[in-house]
């Protein structure tokens, strides 16, 4: 039987810092569940984050940016060729994850050399965009992954869902591993 929200959050009683499910007494820390739940509302950012930033990078926004300076949302727009109602939603989700800067004062954001670093510099040693490829490659690999928890199998690079290694512009060659199908340097 699967329970809406409503019903699972009214199946609980929490008092003074003892829960009951349905009546079944047991402790809980009220602290430590808000730091676990706190910890999985980041990690929910984080998953979030995953297609914004492999769209600022396809759209060139982070070099845009970083070419250009600080900027209005309008002007990216202009400057990007993108739509300015979907790049305030994508600058702000950016900006409260500390990706952007952003000044109230001028309304405008930019990269501070870190971030551009991090996300516009493409042969910088902290460059993380094929880290974020490299995530949605895991991610579509997980109906290939899940049964072999059962069977003891394994899933060999070749049956990847996607290619984690083989083109330089994606996944994790471009996250400075080395652009081959091994780790070899050679």
């Amino acid at each position: 039987m699967i329970l809406s929200f409503r019903e699972r959050v009214s199946a609980w009683t929490v008092v003074a810092g003892k829960a009951a499910y349905r009546g079944v007494q047991t402790v809980v820390d009220e602290a430590k569940l808000h730091q676990f739940v706190g910890q999985m509302l980041s990690d929910l950012g984080g998953a979030v984050s995953i297609a914004l930033v492999r769209m600022g990078d396809n759209l060139g926004l982070y070099k845009t940016l970083h070419a250009k300076g600080p900027m209005t949302v309008a002007e990216l727009a202009g400057a990007a060729g993108v739509d300015a109602r979907y790049l305030r939603e994508w600058a702000s989700h950016h900006a409260a994850s500390n990706y952007l800067s952003y000044d109230p004062q001028t309304q405008k954001f930019a990269l501070s050399e870190e971030q551009a670093m991090v996300f516009a510099i493409e042969d910088s040693p902290v460059n993380m965009i094929g880290a974020f490829d490299a995530m949605v490659a895991i991610l579509g690999n997980q109906d290939k992954v899940q049964p072999v928890f059962k069977n003891g199998g394994g899933v060999s690079w070749g049956d990847q869902s996607t290619c984690l290694f083989c083109r330089h512009s994606t996944g994790l060659s471009r996250y400075g591993c080395p652009r081959s199908t091994g780790w070899s340097t050679n």
